[in-house]
């Protein structure tokens, strides 16, 4: 007799309760089925964006690399049981039909074992009662041996409704490829020379937090452009959007954001440069980007920012001093220049970001400073951690 376990759950987010019961299933058969369970807008918790779709695609991403465990797709709506029928005896005869009857990825050899794992106690006792009292209607799957195995969940206590309440204390428990759902992004950013590059460096320092560097001095670098603005083209500052974009997007997804990650910059400062940049070239005719390169720019940004999720932007404010490194752009290097260039950089965080916090730092560097570490040491105390 060949055995075969299925681990089914909503999976917002699959932990590593799930996690064990997969773990278990695995030592003991020769194949483990995830059923990714749900039903169309399906969504628990309006404070993250985990639709079925998502989180079937998390869950496979996760297990990719393993042969031995195949994820499927199980959507309520699609059998006509969600809503009233979903937690009904006719429901769950469908749905055990569909999840162990004669689907392709199922053999069909009749001589198979199923056994269903659950941490939940309902659960076993509604399958076992299901499939004594309605055999006859769960068609093939009755030819089937099939077993539910109830699993202690007090050996590994969490649950997903813990994890939403507060994802930074139960950070370890996440699998990885649901933490970007939950991660707090805080954007850090302003015109040139304002000291939120040393703001950043020195917030990540002091609480230990991954952060993302500006990449676009680093493309600058590379396409040998430091110093020579206005030969800056349009595909610069696209390289430019795709290349913070990117370094965010990796470093929030990366094994070591430990709940909180802070960025330099993001695609707002882009644009911000980018407008800036055509509107002097329809005047002083040497600036090596249009208007309408600069919509093209705009578009593309709104694309790459439709999965970016900030929590809160912190928005540096001009000051007189103005530091020249030797790779800033002197035109735009007066008070009143750096103050137009705020303006369009909050019209454009407004335009990309209608729903985002943002906070202005309009002190010394100290003072701001300690704006953004008792911004980050309340969501430490209201999460119930310890900073250090």
């Amino acid at each position: 007799m060949r055995k075969f376990g299925i681990v089914f759950g909503s999976f917002q987010p699959f932990h590593r309760g799930h996690l064990s019961l997969v773990l278990k299933a695995k030592h003991e058969c020769e194949k483990v089925y995830i059923l990714c369970c749900g039903y169309d807008n399906d969504i628990r918790d309006s404070r993250y964006d985990l639709p079925l779709d998502k989180r079937f695609r998390f869950v496979k991403e996760f297990f990719k690399d393993d042969p031995l465990i195949e994820v499927r797709k199980l959507n309520d709506s699609e059998m006509g049981i969600d809503g009233d029928v979903q937690f009904t005896d006719k429901g769950w005869a469908i749905w055990l039909n569909k999840a162990i009857g004669p689907l392709p990825f199922y053999p069909a050899d009749d001589d198979n074992q199923f056994i269903i794992y659950t941490g939940e106690e309902s659960y076993k006792n509604k399958i076992v009662d299901i499939m004594l009292t309605h055999r006859n209607d769960l068609g093939f799957i009755g030819t089937h041996h099939i077993e539910v195995e109830l699993v202690n969940r007090s050996l590994l206590p969490i649950s997903g409704t813990m994890i939403r309440d507060n994802p930074l204390k139960y950070w370890k428990y996440i699998i990885p490829t649901f933490r970007r759902e939950f991660s707090v992004n805080i954007l850090v950013t302003g015109t040139a020379s304002e000291g939120k590059t040393n703001l950043v460096n020195d917030i990540s320092k002091y609480f230990n937090l991954v952060h993302s560097e500006e990449m676009a001095r680093e493309v600058l670098r590379k396409n040998g452009k430091i110093g020579f603005d206005n030969q800056i083209s349009a595909a610069d500052f696209s390289e430019f959007l795709i290349a913070q974009h990117n370094a965010n997007r990796d470093l929030i997804n990366s094994p070591v954001n430990s709940g909180i990650f802070i960025a330099d910059s993001d695609n707002a400062v882009t644009l911000m440069y980018a407008r800036e940049y055509a509107v002097r070239a329809e005047y002083k005719k040497n600036y090596a980007i249009d208007l309408n390169e600069f919509c093209c720019l705009k578009s593309q940004a709104e694309i790459l920012n439709k999965g970016t999720k900030w929590n809160v932007i912190f928005l540096t404010t001009p000051k007189d001093n103005f530091v020249d490194d030797g790779e800033r752009n002197k035109d735009q290097a007066s008070l009143e220049d750096r103050k137009g260039n705020y303006e369009t950089l909050k019209e454009i965080i407004n335009g990309l970001y209608p729903d985002v916090e943002i906070i202005e730092l309009d002190g010394n560097y100290e003072e701001n400073f300690n704006i953004v570490k008792e911004y980050i040491e309340k969501i430490y105390m209201t999460s119930g951690l310890e900073i250090w």
